[in-house]
């Protein structure tokens, strides 16, 4: 599929289906990082987590843009369908939306500065809950990501380019989050909530530069609670080597000492890259380090 240069109301109504899509099949594995013992070990249904708050918030979105020929008229419309969002993924989300509906308003299409405009009124509709002592989370990577695609915009970057910018931008700062937050480095996991915004940055990027869309994970916590809870995570991803990087022999041994490498090789010009590991995010980390990671699945194994 052609790269996409600017997005239309069709289009754009094409790109929230394709984020709810995906966001369905992930739902689980972006639940599991918020995942206790005690709530695997527990009677019952396990709790709804952010994957399955932001997954339905996404599918409101789509259905509300379905058919709406007006870009002011699908932002209200989008923003209206998600007001109601319970809980911080829901009210995250909320605000991602009211503030996409800003940056929507009067707009005949979606380009990269629009793009730019509409991340930026987001991550202030986000200001007022953000006390900056949650690096990696919503707020702060929202920020992120509309600084990198401000910056990108200024210098006159197409849409593609933005929105990769902005994905780029806040991954770099949902990293910092097992580095900073003890909760989050205890339990080797990123922000769930932030994992799955960042998560609509790539399906949205993906469609318009026509790559593949993430994949549907699989086991993403083990199917039997009391079997204990999932000590692992699959992490895996299409990697793009930064400009001069030798990863041969580095990026192996980096990513072997965080776990079990199950793939890492060359594949025409990016890399093919698996690992089990206990710290999703540390391996996130290294792989930012090696270059740029596309299509980033993260999942949690069962339990041995």
């Amino acid at each position: 599929m052609a790269e996409l240069r600017a997005l239309s109301p069709a289009d754009l109504s094409g790109v929230l289906r394709s984020c709810a899509d995906v966001l369905a099949d992930h739902a689980p594995a972006v639940d599991a990082l918020e995942l206790t013992e005690e709530d695997l070990l527990a009677e019952g249904e396990l709790p709804t987590g952010p994957g399955t708050v932001l997954a339905r918030g996404v599918a409101a979105a789509a259905a509300a843009a379905a058919g709406t020929a007006d870009l002011t008229r699908l932002g209200e419309a989008v923003a209206t369908a998600c007001a109601g969002g319970h809980g911080r993924a829901g009210r995250f989300w909320a605000a991602v939306t009211a503030g996409w509906a800003e940056g929507l308003r009067n707009a005949d299409v979606v380009d990269g500065g629009r793009l730019a405009l509409m991340f930026e009124a987001a991550a202030e509709g986000l200001t007022g809950s953000d006390d900056g002592a949650h690096p990696g989370g919503p707020a702060a990577v929202a920020a992120a990501a509309a600084d990198a695609a401000l910056a990108a915009s200024d210098e006159g970057a197409g849409l593609a380019e933005v929105l990769l910018a902005a994905a780029d931008g806040g991954l770099a700062e949902l990293e910092r989050g097992p580095v900073a937050d003890p909760d989050l480095a205890r339990r080797g996991v990123v922000d769930a909530t932030a994992a799955a915004f960042l998560l609509v940055v790539d399906v949205m990027a993906s469609v318009v530069t026509g790559e593949p869309l993430p994949e549907l994970p699989s086991d993403p916590y083990p199917s039997d609670p009391a079997a204990g809870p999932a000590d692992r995570y699959e992490v895996r991803c299409r990697l793009q080597p930064a400009d001069g990087a030798d990863l041969e022999d580095w990026l192996v041994g980096a990513l072997a000492e965080l776990g079990d490498v199950v793939h890492c090789s060359p594949l025409g010009d990016s890399w093919t890259v698996e690992v089990w590991t206990r710290f999703p995010g540390a391996a996130v980390e290294v792989l930012c380090d090696a270059g740029r990671p596309r299509e980033l699945h993260i999942a949690v194994l069962p339990a041995a």
